[in-house]
């Protein structure tokens, strides 16, 4: 793969400051009024912004210069904003979008530089993030995900929308995955939801030969709900959302509960077996060759 496509498909980002917020809080008739709202200071950082308004958990990828791309720290505090989410009261639905032209251009190759750390810690650091945090906040989320892809979603910016519970797309996004042009799998559980969502042969397509999904193919596969003008993209979004606000939040998590409880282990496994899988790959010489053009390009 070349050094130019590398450099495209996985930039680099940081991660998310979280100061205060406005988040509503249900009064004693049960309508949602305002308070300021305080999240934790786990989630504190540069590039991904958290705040509640009216019902609604607003995660924000942050870093347009690096097309959103995503460091270990930046996945744990995903799955932190996510995991908090369950607990506050005051979050009814939850959010995720990027600023700027993209959703999420993946991970962040700055990840597996091991100029600083052993291959041995950047691995359990990987599995710390990866796992630990970010899978763990989208399986255990108890409050409805819905991801506002704002623009091109790639590599793990389009394994993990399976695990929201809608996915409302702008027809300027696309969704690729170009794991095997890179040297490695798979991963996030993508082996086994991309074939039950859009059967085997499709995700054949996505998956091994990095066909790069339209969004109106997308929504046609069903990987995703609805696809919206970019000129109206956030206009749209915002009107269901604020529906969505309006429905009882009880009923939402049971009904969610019912639809995620059953395979919730067994995608906790795959996505363990998925990472060990990962971690053999990036020691083959094809992946640090590729590696290693990245990092020669980034200097230039």
């Amino acid at each position: 793969m070349s050094s130019f496509l590398l450099k495209n498909v996985f930039k680099f980002s940081n991660l998310a400051n979280q100061s205060r917020a406005i988040a509503p809080v249900a009064n004693a008739g049960g309508v949602l009024s305002t308070r300021d709202f305080s999240v934790s200071s786990k989630l504190e950082s540069d590039y991904v912004s958290v705040n509640v308004e009216h019902g609604v958990r607003k995660i924000v990828l942050n870093r347009p210069q690096a097309k959103n791309a995503l460091r270990f720290d930046m996945v744990e505090k995903i799955g932190l904003a996510l995991l908090e989410a369950s607990t506050d009261s005051a979050t009814k639905l939850v959010t995720l979008t990027g600023v700027g032209d993209y959703f999420t251009s993946g991970n962040d190759l700055n990840n597996w530089d091991i100029t600083n750390q052993t291959l041995e810690e950047m691995k359990e650091r990987g599995r710390t993030s990866i796992i630990n945090h970010f899978l763990k906040g989208l399986l255990e989320c108890t409050k409805p995900i819905i991801a506002l892809v704002n623009g091109p979603a790639i590599g793990v910016g389009a394994t993990m929308l399976p695990f929201c519970d809608q996915v409302l797309a702008s027809d300027k996004a696309f969704f690729a995955t170009p794991f095997t042009a890179i040297g490695i799998v798979p991963e996030v559980c993508s082996s086994y939801l991309f074939p039950k969502i859009m059967g085997y042969s499709k995700a054949n397509d996505v998956l091994l030969f990095g066909h790069r999904l339209t969004a109106e193919e997308a929504q046609t596969c069903g990987f995703i709900t609805k696809v919206f003008p970019s000129d109206v993209f956030a206009d749209s979004c915002q009107k269901l959302i604020h529906e969505y606000s309006q429905l009882p939040l009880e009923p939402l998590m049971k009904a969610k509960e019912l639809i995620r409880a059953p395979e919730r282990e067994k995608l906790r496994q795959l996505a363990t077996y998925e990472l060990n899988v990962v971690n053999t790959c990036i020691d083959t010489p094809y992946f640090k060759a590729n590696l290693a053009n990245f990092f020669a390009n980034k200097v230039k």
